[in-house]
């Protein structure tokens, strides 16, 4: 049996990279500094109950490969990628660096070509997120892109996941990754 554990993640100021500032200024503007503070609090909080979560698990490390939301299948460079996020801070980041020191395999989710996409319309107006039109034609909707992503994620996963491992999935909450898997993979949820 191939089992994913899904995890439903939220993203730190750290893990949204070169955009961060450009999104704290926007969530500011919206909805002031004392929610924004709250909302960075909260993050905090969810990730140490992800991490004694994980953690608490029966898991064989060594049977363990892990997918995260946003680390591009890009030549080897996944681990490199991990170390240099978790050493800026992100809790997501330092927790796939603490599984794979106990044995689990990091794994290549994302295509790099759709995350550039991504950044690109991104940068093409954080107020276009929330619409299903994007304001340059040229470029396809953040509706699309997510699409794509998770069609993409979920061959990468049935590809590399082999019979008798679990999965660790760690996914934004708006991805629909798990309802493309295979049937033949076991899904479960970390948190409701």
């Amino acid at each position: 049996m191939r089992e994913i554990i899904y995890i439903p993640i939220v993203h730190s100021e750290v893990d949204m990279g070169s955009v961060s500032e450009e999104l704290k200024r926007e969530y500011i503007k919206r909805y002031g500094e004392e929610r924004w503070l709250e909302h960075t609090r909260t993050i905090e909080g969810l990730w140490e109950r992800i991490r004694k979560e994980i953690l608490s698990l029966p898991l064989d490390y060594n049977r363990v490969k892990l997918y995260q939301d946003g680390l591009p299948n890009y030549r080897g460079m996944e681990l490199e990628i991990v170390k240099k996020l978790a050493s800026e801070g992100s809790k997501n980041h330092k927790l796939l660096q603490d599984l794979v020191e106990r044995g689990s395999k990091l794994i290549g989710t994302e295509d790099p070509q759709l995350l550039l996409e991504e950044y690109k319309r991104m940068k093409g107006g954080l107020r276009d997120l929330a619409s299903s039109k994007a304001s340059d034609p040229k470029l396809p909707t953040y509706d699309e892109i997510t699409l794509r992503r998770d069609r993409y994620i979920a061959r990468r996963i049935d590809e590399t996941l082999e019979e008798g491992e679990t999965g660790l999935l760690f996914m934004g909450a708006i991805h629909r990754t798990p309802e493309m898997l295979p049937p033949d993979i076991k899904i479960r949820y970390l948190l409701p």
